[in-house]
């Protein structure tokens, strides 16, 4: 059996394969997809100025499994933070002449996989006929692209208008509790992430001294040093809450703890100091 190796106008190699390939005599149904998204040039989410797409092929008894991964560029829609990529699946049923095709996403931005999965029809497999994929297989590559990139923004709009409505919602009890940690010797900030919504975090004093709180989901991820052990006392290690009022309650309650606790054993510090010399 002859094989041949496949490469695109411009030298990018696309795969390797036989004679009884789908590819073998029509090569351009997957050079084209490499052409199609270069002639979209820098402005659109996907493009290939800089290797923006992967072939995986491989040949079996039944068909031929084909993998394309995806490099969506969120900044050009001023979307500076995120990454991730795509894969769409085409496996090619040799005895039916059908292609089997799906969208597998794997994005580090919150709740985006659910959204997709339940408003984009392409991340579930559908079969469809040879013939209507043959005739311009990267015109129907771009169209997959296209749908998801609507969907994604879409997604994105709700995302972004969630968070201005958080903001709007709690920026008042985010700035009373900002207040009274600063009164009791720490510090709260907030800032947006790039899968969790908005995360707060009470400092202590110190690199590793802090409580991490999330908003997607909403509750208490991470935490370290002198904070960890006061929630740990209490028998909390992390979790999740019922929802951001409860999140902002727990944030309350543990300044009060803290500051009840620090101004209790205030008295105590210099007598438990006395008496003890410092080794070398």
């Amino acid at each position: 059996m002859a094989w041949k190796e496949i490469y695109t106008d411009d030298g990018h190699w696309c795969c390797k394969v036989p004679s009884n390939s789908i590819y073998y005599g029509a090569p351009e149904r997957l050079t084209g997809i490499r052409k199609a998204l270069r002639e979209r040039g820098n402005t659109d989410m996907f493009n290939d100025a800089d290797g923006g797409i992967c072939f995986s092929y491989k040949n079996v008894k039944e068909t031929e499994e084909l993998e394309m991964t995806f490099y969506p560029k969120f900044h050009q829609y001023g979307i500076d933070t995120y990454g991730g990529h795509i894969s769409l699946a085409m496996n090619y049923r040799k005895k039916d002449r059908v292609f089997d095709c799906r969208l597998a996403v794997s994005l580090g931005i919150a709740k985006s996989k659910d959204y997709l999965g339940d408003n984009l029809k392409w991340t579930k497999w559908s079969a469809i006929p040879a013939e209507e994929i043959f005739p311009d297989m990267p015109g129907f590559v771009m169209k997959v692209l296209d749908d998801f990139r609507d969907c994604f923004l879409l997604y994105y709009r709700e995302y972004r208008n969630s968070n201005n409505e958080f903001l709007l919602e709690y920026t008042d009890r985010f700035t009373e509790l900002e207040r009274k940690a600063e009164n009791c010797g720490l510090l709260l900030q907030m800032k947006e992430t790039d899968n969790h919504g908005y995360e707060i975090t009470l400092h202590g004093d110190g690199n590793y001294n802090y409580l991490v709180y999330t908003t997607e989901p909403c509750r208490l991820n991470d935490l370290s040093g002198k904070l960890e052990h006061f929630v740990k006392f209490c028998g909390i290690d992390s979790g999740h809450m019922k929802d951001i009022p409860t999140m902002f309650e727990h944030i309350d309650t543990v300044l009060d703890y803290y500051g009840s606790v620090m101004a209790a054993t205030a008295p105590y510090l210099d007598r438990l100091k006395k008496g003890f010399v410092l080794d070398d």
